[in-house]
């Protein structure tokens, strides 16, 4: 009877160990080290249930709190780089478009020359009889001889006033 109540006793105990170790955690364990409470209640074949979240402390919090305020800061910094990259990016765009409408411009007003008009590669003497050469007058030529003279008798006074300038201050 002895053996029967020491064997049942051995069994009930049996049993209940693997229940208490699941379902008794470690306060102070998990505050140290939760990853270690949830690699302990995995390896006990509890990958089901999810690890309760450390327990807050007061400084706990405010480390979580600077983090958060931190990350949020960061969050809207990065925000604020991907809107001005995307105005950016909207700018570049039109600014090409005007660059094209630019040079669009300024190929219009760059007109082509006029086409050269066609030349004349016949010979004076295949045209024939319409050549004629129109030949001076008396009157044109006593005109340009009157001319000639003038200017001659002009430039024999300059030299003489010259020659005479020269003889005075020397």
């Amino acid at each position: 009877m002895h053996v029967s109540r020491f064997a049942l006793a051995l069994v009930f105990s049996c049993s209940l160990a693997p229940a208490s170790a699941q379902s008794v955690i470690d306060v102070e364990a998990q505050k140290a080290a939760p990853a270690q409470v949830q690699d302990q209640v995995q390896d006990q074949g509890q990958s089901q249930t999810l690890p309760q979240p450390p327990m807050q402390t007061p400084e706990n919090s405010q480390a979580a709190a600077i983090d958060r305020a931190g990350l949020e800061a960061e969050i809207a910094s990065l925000r604020k780089e991907v809107a001005s990259l995307k105005n950016l990016d909207t700018e570049i765009a039109r600014l090409k478009e005007e660059i094209v409408s630019l040079k669009n411009e300024i190929a219009a007003l760059k007109e082509p020359p006029p086409p050269r008009p066609s030349a004349d590669l016949t010979s004076p003497a295949d045209k024939g009889s319409d050549l004629s050469i129109k030949l001076p007058t008396q009157h044109d030529i006593a005109r340009a001889r009157a001319y000639l003279e003038e200017t001659w008798r002009r430039l024999v006074a300059m030299v003489v006033a010259m020659q005479k300038d020269i003889m005075r201050k020397g």
